[in-house]
Parts: C-alpha cells; sequence; structure tokens
C-alpha cells in the first residue's frame, strides 16, 4: 500500500520529486508483495541519491513505477482522511 502526498496548490511543484510519500509503506507478506519490495530495494541500492536525474528523486520516484509495473493486484493506493496542518486535539 501507497499513498500519495496530496500536495496542496501552492505545494503542487513539489511533485517532481515523486507522487507517493514514502513515509509509510506497507507490503504484504506473500509472495507478490515481496516481489514488489524487493524490486524496490533492488531499485534503491542500485540509485538513490538526493538529487533529481530523470525519473529518479532517492527512494521517492521509485513508487511512481509502482501502478503500472505492478498493476496486477500487487499494489494499492489509499488516500488519507485527515489534511494538514492539523489541530493538536484532532490527533
Amino acid at each position: 500500500m501507497i499513498h500519495e502526498h496530496r500536495f496542496s496548490p501552492e505545494q503542487k511543484d513539489l511533485e517532481i520529486y515523486g507522487k507517493y510519500n514514502v513515509g509509510l509503506l506497507m507490503f504484504k507478506n506473500d509472495q507478490r508483495g515481496m516481489t514488489v519490495l524487493k524490486w524496490w530495494k533492488d531499485k534503491c541500492n542500485e540509485w538513490c541519491y538526493g538529487r533529481l536525474e530523470k525519473d529518479r528523486y532517492g527512494d521517492q520516484m521509485y513508487l511512481n513505477q509502482f501502478q503500472t509495473k505492478f498493476s496486477k493486484g500487487n499494489c494499492t493506493t489509499t488516500y488519507w482522511s485527515w489534511s494538514w496542518p492539523m489541530e493538536s486535539d484532532s490527533i
């Protein structure tokens, strides 16, 4: 499971660094889930730098490929129900 950044209109330009948020990823502990995780781990080990190059930026931009590369039930995107900034009493 991966989730989108959902940038505000003022921050939409940050999407060049990746559409999805690396802060929370979930991989099912089965063959399909581990295939996706291994692919991502291998890509990050191959190239993972804090600079923007073509379709790469750190571990971030590889997530953009999940939906097309693993579209047959291997990848789910989700949306969170809160928005930032959050009030301290709403946590």
